[in-house]
Order: structure tokens, then sequence, then C-alpha cells
């Protein structure tokens, strides 16, 4: 981990409409690297954009926001990952955030981005685009639109391609059409902004990973190449992968000896061709007509998302030898989604022209031949139809796999997705008959090199020795190949002390507090106040941790909050995101955590944060 983030939780964008993105592939390594991190909404959100299911939310348990972008940021991470916002861990987090809309906006009239990112979340979750807060929301960053096109993190703030890109992608989502004058002169801000090495600043400078990724990731959502912004041999894209480091981690800038999680984080998504949001909520069918009929209103209401976003489905095209592609792919029916994938998932394809219709009979060099071809599910269901007329539905998951006529469909899940090292758990693989699931018997579960046998029951026993992520898969003759399920290895503890300083020239907070096992550590402190500083000083503060646990532990800290903290905050005279120290049990460490005010920082008032410590045995 390292290095600053300069971002408030905001985005980026670009020109020329009508481009499909060519966006590249996002590296096995860094969603590795995802998914053994720290989990937060961000993370959530990257994994879910590159295709990853089986997400963590546990860290959303203890949650205590302290505005509105904390509950915005819930909420998309909970359709993220699949779950239900109105019922969350028995709340309403659709409620809690609507809660905070008052005269005419979201959240704090002095800020712009819970205004982004609050209208990004109702949408995500399924709310009617003719909401009074959606409405209202939306006029309000239209009003605060800078002569230059570009939007600041707050009314009358100068305009960075960050948040400028956020109010591109809240006001797409809100219905404003791309063709709208203010998108325009937004698109033509972040034009200009483009550095000779084909990345983006925050406002002005240096180009970072995470410009480049709010960039590429509206211009996703515009529906423009990013490749496509050159400037002489460079683009958004090649700037952004010249930042990637061998963990798969990228860094924030190019003199940067580490990785930092959340420009990884945001990278994925941008590399993925996935825009903000990345999931939209549907009602299972047991809800009510209610709820049912909201999320039909928000499709029909918003032709510009219905084209971009509820037109993205998961696509899984299972080869005879191995998986083809396996992500989230824009289009409309369950033959052009195929086309569409070609270049994304580095296959070809063939289209013969028939008496009844177009019929796909070649992916990726494998022919259809006598009984074996090319044959597709929707939702595990065969469909009665070609695939050149299958108009896909919000929500669609669509498998295209190959072989004889008779094949079907199977499926992998396991008892316990975060077992610890060592502890056995089990992987039920079944078959989908056309009406109902079936055990599968003798099928291979697959993983890291390792094969385990299913039983009668269709299930098998198997263990990991070493914390980290592992995929395993299922296979057996005449039967389709098996989704991917991740299981993640190792849990730790945390706990958090609360920053707030008081800037005399906004926002965040997350609790996350759990003590167990004789995995433990205390702090003497719970919260670190700085009192009132000026642009240009600093000041310290002593934080004791004490390792009360029966094992030696590893601890690393994390800053979750305001960015001038998540900037500008020091452990022991290094960024935050380089701290890691090992303390014996039975044993203290003090740390010394010092915070920076730039001589250049123009906001103003009360910020806030959290400094979590993650701890894991030693």
């Amino acid at each position: 981990m390292k290095k600053k983030i300069i971002i408030l939780v905001i985005v980026a964008l670009a020109l020329n409409f009508g481009f499909k993105p060519a966006t590249a592939a996002v590296d096995q390594r860094t969603v590795d690297y995802l998914s053994q991190a720290r989990q937060s909404a961000w993370i959530t959100q990257a994994l879910r954009a590159t295709g990853q299911n089986n997400l963590d939310l546990s860290y959303l348990e203890s949650f205590n926001p302290a505005n509105a972008t904390d509950v915005a940021k819930a909420v998309l991470a909970i359709v993220a990952g699949g779950e239900n916002p109105y019922d969350f861990q028995e709340t309403d987090f659709v409620a809690l955030l609507t809660d905070y809309a008052e005269e005419g906006q979201i959240g704090s009239p002095s800020l712009l981005n819970d205004d982004f990112w609050g209208i990004m979340a109702l949408i995500s979750a399924g709310e009617s685009l003719q909401s009074e807060v959606i409405t209202g929301a939306r006029d309000f960053i239209l009003a605060a639109q800078n002569e230059d096109g570009g939007w600041g993190w707050a009314p009358e703030t100068g305009s960075d391609t960050n948040d400028t890109a956020a109010a591109i992608m809240a006001l797409l989502s809100a219905g404003i059409s791309r063709d709208d004058q203010a998108i325009q002169s937004a698109v033509s801000y972040l034009a200009g902004s483009q550095n000779e090495d084909g990345g983006f600043p925050f406002a002005e400078g240096e180009s970072d990973a995470g410009s480049d990724a709010w960039v590429i990731t509206a211009l996703n959502k515009l529906d423009i190449d990013p490749a496509g912004w050159t400037v002489g041999d460079n683009n958004p894209i090649s700037h952004l992968e010249s930042l990637m480091l061998e963990d798969g981690s990228f860094r924030w800038l190019i003199d940067d000896e580490e990785g930092n999680l959340l420009m990884t984080a945001y990278a994925a998504v941008a590399l993925s061709g996935q825009f903000f949001p990345v999931a939209y909520y549907q009602p299972e069918n047991n809800q009510n007509d209610e709820d049912n009929n909201q999320a039909e209103e928000n499709n029909d209401q918003n032709n510009n998302e219905e084209e971009q976003n509820s037109g993205y489905y998961h696509l899984r095209i299972e080869g005879p030898e191995a998986t083809i592609c396996d992500r989230q792919i824009e289009g409309t029916t369950a033959l052009d989604i195929v086309e569409n994938a070609a270049e994304l998932c580095d296959f070809d394809y063939n289209i013969t022209q028939t008496e009844y219709g177009p019929y796909l009979d070649m992916i990726a060099g494998y022919q259809a031949e006598g009984s074996d071809g090319w044959q597709y599910w929707i939702n595990w269901q065969a469909a009665n139809v070609g695939a050149g007329d299958y108009d896909l539905e919000l929500g669609d998951q669509v498998l295209w796999a190959f072989g004889a006529w008779s094949i079907q469909p199977m499926s992998i899940s396991v008892s316990d997705d975060n077992p610890e090292p060592e502890e056995n758990i089990t992987a039920t693989v079944e078959y989908f008959n056309g009406t109902n699931w079936l055990p599968v018997n003798q099928a291979w579960v697959v993983s890291e090199g390792q094969n385990y046998q299913t039983n009668e029951e269709g299930q098998a026993s198997l263990s990991f020795d070493q914390v980290g992520s592992y995929e395993i898969y299922a296979e057996k003759e005449n039967f389709i190949r098996t989704n991917r399920q991740n299981i993640i290895i190792g849990s730790g503890v945390s706990q958090s002390v609360g920053l707030t300083v008081v800037v005399d020239n906004n926002q965040v907070q997350n609790n996350n507090n759990e003590d167990e096992r004789t995995l433990s550590f205390v702090l003497d402190i719970s919260d670190l106040d700085f009192g009132t500083l000026r642009p240009g000083q600093t000041a310290s503060q002593i934080v004791r941790i004490s390792n009360n646990g029966e094992v030696g532990v590893y601890l690393e800290g994390i800053v979750q909050g305001d960015s001038l903290f998540e900037d500008n905050l020091y452990l022991d005279n290094d960024n935050w995101e380089n701290y890691g120290v090992s303390i014996d049990s039975g044993r203290n460490s003090d740390l010394s955590v010092r915070l920076v005010i730039p001589q250049n920082y123009n906001s103003n008032g009360q910020k806030s944060a959290d400094l979590i410590f993650w701890a894991s045995s030693n």
C-alpha cells in the first residue's frame, strides 16, 4: 500500500461520442490483489465490475454513517453484492439515504459529491427517475456547473476532472441525454485537461492512476473509446496500464514504489469496461408488485440508462476445454452480446445466415459439426427462440456452451466462502434438467491444481492451507463446466480511531470495531482531535497499541474518510499506506500519528475520518 489519494470520492470522462469502448482486460493478479485486501465499498464495486461473485459485505455490519456520501456508497456496495438495499441487515438503506434529502438536494448544501453519489445510489437501487429527491439533486448539480464546463467538489469551487466525471455519470443516470449541452461542455473540459502522456491529473499537474481511471470509467458510460483519446502515441488506457505493478496493484504516481489499494479498485472498474453504478437492484420474484413496477418504471423512463446500463449483462462462454469469456457485456439480444464480447474476450466467431435466421456456428475455433454445436441458456433455462430473436431483459445472465444437444448446465456452491486455513468446507455441484437442480456424482472440483471428486450427493470436501483468495469450478464429461466460485481463506480483527480536525481557511467516517478470539489488541484512545489548523500547519498525536491476545499480530493502518486525511496522514513519519508493525503477545507499541494541512489547501470547516487498524496473526 502506498501514497496519497487526491480525490474526495469522485470521477472523470471525455469526448467524441458514438464509439464502443475498446477497454483492456483486468489482469487476474489485480482481481486477486483486491480479493485478498481489506474490503470496502469501492473494492466491492470493483470486484463486481470484474465479474466476481461471493462478495464480502461484512464491513457493513457495524455501519455508522457520518453523512449522505457514506450511505450512498453503502447502497452501491449492497447492490453490487447482490443484496437488497431496502432490507439489508434489517435496515432500509435507501430510506436512510433519502432522509438526507432537503431543500432540493442530498446531504449538505455546501457539497456536490453527496449529490453525485446520492443520485447514482438511488438509481442503482431502482428508484424512479421522477423521484423528487433525484430531480432535485439533478437540478442542483446542473445549477452548480462552472463556466469552463466542469464541476468541483462543492458549489463555486474550481473544476477538477474527478468531480466533473462524477457529475456527468450522475446526470446521465438521472436521465440527462449525452447530447445535452451540459454534458458536452463537461466533456470538452475533460478533453482540455489531458496531459501529453495520455493520462489525466486531478486538476492540473502530473497524471495519476485515480484520475485516469475515473476518466476511462466515465468514457465507458458515455460509450466512448478511451483509446481514441490519443496524444501522440499515448492514451488514458496506456498511461493507466503503465502504473500497474507485478502484484496486480496500481501505483498512484509513476515514481511510486508500491501500489495503492483505492487506485487499484478504481483501475479495475475502468479497465473492465464498466462504470458507475456497476449494478442495479432487481427484486426477487416474491417481492411485491410495487417494487417490481418501480424497477420497470425506472428502465422505461431512462432511455439513456437503458442503452448503457440495463444493456449490460453477464455473459459466460464455455468451450470444450476452457472458459472463453466470463464478464459483463453490452448487448440487446443473446446473439449480439457474443459479437460484442469478441474483442473484449479475444475470440473469433462466425454467424451463418440460414433460412431460419442467423446461426452462430463457431466460437474460438470450435466449429459446429454433426450433433455438436453452440447452444445458449438464459438464467439457466434453454430458450425456445433463436439467439438473434431473444431480447435480453435487465438482470439476465447468458450462458453459451459447446457440446451435444443433450448437455446440461452445472452450478457450484460452497458451504463457507470465508473459512480459516485447513478448515474443511463442502462444495456442492448440481445440474439443471430444465425443471429442477439435481446433484452431480463423480464431477471434478478443480482448484489450484487440485482435483476433488463429488459423491452421490454432488458434494466434495476440500480445504486450503494458506491464507489467500482461491477460485474453484467443476467439470464433468457431457455437462457444461460450472461457474467459478471465489473463496477467501483467513480472517482478522480490527479496531478504529476517529480522526477530526477543524481547518481555518467535510467529511466521512466509517466505524469498524470487532474484537474476537485469541487474536486481539486494544488502543488507548478512541478519538484523535488535531484541533484547529491553518494551511501549512501540522499536528501529531501518539496512540499506544497493546496486544492483549494470545498470538503475535501484524497490524496495518487504513484511512477511510475525508480526502484531507486520506492524502495527508502519516503514521510513524511515513504515508499511512506504508505502515505495518508486528507486536508480540503482551507487548505494546507507540505510534506517532501526524496530520499535515497542505499549504494550498482551500477547503474550510470540520473534517473527519477513521483510522482503522487491521490485524492478522503474525
